[in-house]
This record gives C-alpha cells, sequence and structure tokens, in this order.
C-alpha cells in the first residue's frame, strides 16, 4: 500500500520546502518527528537567508578594531549547529546504519558538520523494530 508524503507548510521556502519532500517521500514520520522536521525546514530556510546576505554583502566587515566575520556568518554557525542537533534528534535511518548529521548545503556550499554511526533502528540499540517505516512500504 504506498501513502502520498504531506505537501510541504506554505511558509517554508525553497531551501526548507527541498527538506521537507525529500523526509516526507523516503520516510512516513509520527506527529513529533514531523515538528523536528518543520523546525529543520525552518532553519534551512534562515541558512539560505544568510548565506545570500554574506553573498551581497562579502566575508567580513570593517569594524572599529580592524576586520571581522560578517554577523552573518556568525549566526550561520549557530544555525548549523541547531540544524545538526536537529538531524540527530530524527536519527533518520539510511541503508544499515542511522545517519545522525552528515552535512548541510547552503548556496552549493557543503559545510561538514560531522556524522557517526548508529546499530539500526532508532534507539541506537540494534531494534530494528524501532527504525522509521520507509515510505510505501
Amino acid at each position: 500500500m504506498t501513502t502520498t508524503a504531506p505537501k510541504p507548510p506554505r511558509s517554508l521556502g525553497t531551501a526548507g520546502g527541498k527538506l521537507w519532500r525529500a523526509v516526507q517521500e523516503q520516510y512516513e514520520l509520527e506527529q513529533h518527528e514531523e515538528r523536528l522536521l518543520l523546525e529543520a525546514c525552518r532553519v534551512s530556510d534562515v541558512l539560505d537567508a544568510l548565506a545570500a546576505m554574506v553573498a551581497a554583502d562579502g566575508l567580513v566587515e570593517s569594524g572599529p578594531h580592524g576586520w571581522k566575520p560578517h554577523p552573518a556568518l556568525v549566526e550561520a554557525r549557530m544555525q548549523q549547529v541547531t540544524l545538526a542537533k536537529l538531524f540527530a534528534a530524527l536519527r533518520l535511518p539510511d541503508g544499515q546504519r542511522v545517519i545522525v548529521a552528515r552535512s548541510v548545503v547552503v548556496r552549493g556550499v557543503c559545510i561538514r558538520l560531522g556524522w557517526r554511526e548508529a546499530p539500526a533502528g532508532r534507539g541506537g540499540g540494534g531494534d530494528p523494530g524501532a527504525a522509521l517505516p520507509i515510505r510505501g512500504r
């Protein structure tokens, strides 16, 4: 039996909508997981907006004590940490392993967040019955 994936909320931008569709088409999420996904999608949109600011203004700006990183870069770093934590909380399975967090792509630049493998299953204890169901199966 095939089920259809929920459509992305209208409030999401391009990056958030792509992330929503990619996850929802692959996995059946419970309500609390869908909430985590929504927050991850919102963070993805914020990262896109921050990247646009940096692209327009440059990586650094002049301050009273010399050059400093663009404030959007500092915020982007914090948002990337948040996104990694949201991905870790979702614990989406990828084949035989659970991907906790790998990387984030912002405006074509891949930012490595690090990743680790956990035994199959969401609890990390090797319980295959706890894995997220694959959509359509």
